[in-house]
């Protein structure tokens, strides 16, 4: 697997800002090249078991009390590869590795803010000594 291949980018419609975030943790800004810095391997299989409906937003496991809200979003894009939701601009683009390596892109879902304050959160990113 390549690991600077980006598994997830978010971008603001309004202010054309992305973020891309790869799979070994580097985040990109909107230009090409403009690394933003690194994130924590935890954080991002966090970021991969939410999105494979595997744990909740908080990385938490679901258990019988909690499995009702139990989604998988990885399916459920997989399955309509463009949905537009709300009326935020926010869309989230995500790497399908499927056999037909399709884009995804879902446009106003909720859940692109809880995956930016999981990336916005500074305790997720890699701190580096001097």
């Amino acid at each position: 697997m390549n690991n600077k291949k980006w598994f997830l980018q978010i971008e603001d419609k309004n202010t054309n800002n992305r973020i891309s975030i790869c799979d070994n943790g580097l985040v990109y800004g909107t230009e090409r090249g403009h690394k933003l810095g690194i994130l924590d391997i935890a954080t991002i299989n966090r970021i991969k078991s939410f999105l494979n409906g595997k744990t909740d937003i908080n990385g938490n496991p679901f258990t019988d009390k909690n499995a009702d809200s139990r989604i998988n979003y990885m399916y459920m894009f997989k399955t309509y590869s463009y949905i537009k939701s709300n009326h935020n601009n926010l869309i989230l683009r995500l790497r399908d590795d499927s056999r037909k390596n399709r884009q995804i892109k879902i446009v106003g879902v909720d859940i692109t803010k809880s995956l930016l304050n999981i990336i916005d959160t500074q305790s997720n990113w890699y701190k580096f000594f001097d």
